[in-house]
């Protein structure tokens, strides 16, 4: 071969070498084996949207959806609706926002019905509604989010009406509004996310007014806003989410443009965002919700579905609604994203809710059609092997499960044919 040819091979080789390597690094990050459980409309759902969910102390699930306030015990879904000319129901059925409180109370923001306390002791709901004649009641009655400081403060974000805090004593609420003429008040009334961080500093995020930081002593608010010409500037003006990772670091997400990481010591921002060349971005730059596992996997709900961070490479991992998948997302639509005590990673979308526990991927392939060893949940929240080699699985809802591998049978527990006194089984321990 002359040293033309060998030139021009070595040039082509180069390229192509190239090529690859821009292609593998434009290459989609493999998500786990994520099988997904549906809960929907088919299985008692009462609206397809769900807003919110919270476990509460007991260990019910709830879910806020349009159209009423789900309680799910693992087997079975209550509904909690508004009733006419009965003040001890939900005063409206739209739910934006559920906080379980420290001490076992339920917060939960509606639409048009102001904030609701449930009262455990009777099944009953109190109301907290904006009244023009009261200075002191709640600034407006569309609720879209409910927080509690480490204080004990119940914080009210309205769509509005600005801020609210709510003095638990007597009923009444301080007001923190937006003014034009005041460049240290809150940068808008539509106040749509909270967050206290780990240093006592309360950040509220808005719609059209960006990012803010609370001065508690003086009630003053530092804005943090999109700066069109500083690409080192908060991504988008409406924040629908905020989140600290187990590191200090500050989240946000925006509706339209994507997640941000928040410098606090520079007050500059890192960018998220989807590139439509780059399978590793984030895969939608609507953002709503944001949460951090107890691994410290950084899960990232948007309506392009949830991404999973990985920081080692630099991108996202997405899980997504895939119509021939029925164990996938149930919807690509994430609205919030929440674990329980029993590591059951729960998805809320446009299309009911969806959970997933790390530990069930490996029991569900048991579960295959033709064989003894079904689980009577796949949401299993506790494993433990006792001291003579027998396999005992806890689900959420299923009771308890003795695997015996070698006979290729399951026998269940539950509350029906033994002295278990509840289904949701949230850990399993040898006998000392």
């Amino acid at each position: 071969m002359d040293a033309k040819r060998l030139l021009q091979g070595l040039a082509m080789c180069l390229a192509l070498g190239w090529t690859l390597a821009a292609s593998a690094n434009q290459a989609a990050l493999k998500p786990r084996t994520a099988l997904f459980d549906h809960l929907t409309v088919e299985q008692g759902l009462s609206q397809s949207v769900v807003h919110t969910i919270v476990q509460d102390v007991q260990g019910y699930i709830w879910l806020g959806t349009q159209e009423g306030l789900n309680r799910w015990d693992g087997n079975d879904l209550r509904l909690y609706e508004h009733v006419y000319n009965d003040p001890t129901t939900l005063s409206d059925n739209y739910i934006w926002s559920i906080t379980v409180a420290d001490d076992g109370t339920l917060w939960l923001g509606t639409d048009a019905g102001g904030l609701n306390r449930y009262n455990r002791q009777d099944d009953s709901f109190t109301h907290f509604r904006h009244d023009e004649n009261d200075a002191g009641s709640l600034s407006h009655d569309r609720v879209r989010v409910v927080y509690q400081d480490r204080l004990g403060n119940i914080w009210v974000g309205t769509d509005g009406g600005g801020l609210n805090r709510l003095d638990a004593a007597t009923g009444t609420f301080e007001h923190f509004q937006h003014d034009e003429s005041d460049a240290t008040s809150l940068p808008s009334n539509s106040v749509l996310a909270m967050l206290e961080d780990r240093n006592g500093n309360l950040w509220v995020g808005t719609s059209g007014g960006g990012l803010a930081r609370m001065d508690r002593d003086t009630g003053s608010f530092e804005r943090f806003a999109h700066d069109a010409d500083n690409p080192a500037s908060l991504s988008g003006n409406s924040v629908r989410s905020i989140y600290e990772d187990r590191d200090g670091r500050i989240w946000v997400g925006t509706y339209q443009g994507g997640l941000n990481l928040f410098d606090v010591a520079s007050g500059s921002f890192q960018r998220f965002m989807h590139d439509p060349a780059d399978n590793r971005s984030l895969s939608n730059n609507k953002v709503r919700a944001i949460y951090q596992d107890f691994n410290g996997a950084l899960w990232v709900g948007t309506d392009g579905g949830l991404n999973e961070w990985r920081p080692a490479s630099g991108g996202f991992a997405r899980y997504q609604h895939q119509l021939a998948d029925d164990a996938s997302l149930s919807d690509s639509r994430v609205t919030t994203i929440m674990q329980d005590r029993g590591g059951v990673l729960w998805v809320g979308t446009y299309v009911g809710a969806n959970s997933w526990n790390y530990l069930s991927d490996a029991f569900t392939y048991f579960q295959a059609e033709g064989t003894a060893l079904r689980l009577s949940s796949n949401i299993v929240t506790a494993v433990n092997e006792s001291r003579s080699g027998e396999i005992w699985a806890g689900t959420y809802g299923g009771g308890l499960n003795l695997i015996d591998e070698n006979a290729g049978e399951t026998r269940t527990f539950n509350r029906g044919n033994s002295d278990l006194p509840d289904d949701r089984v949230m850990a399993v321990h040898p006998d000392q």
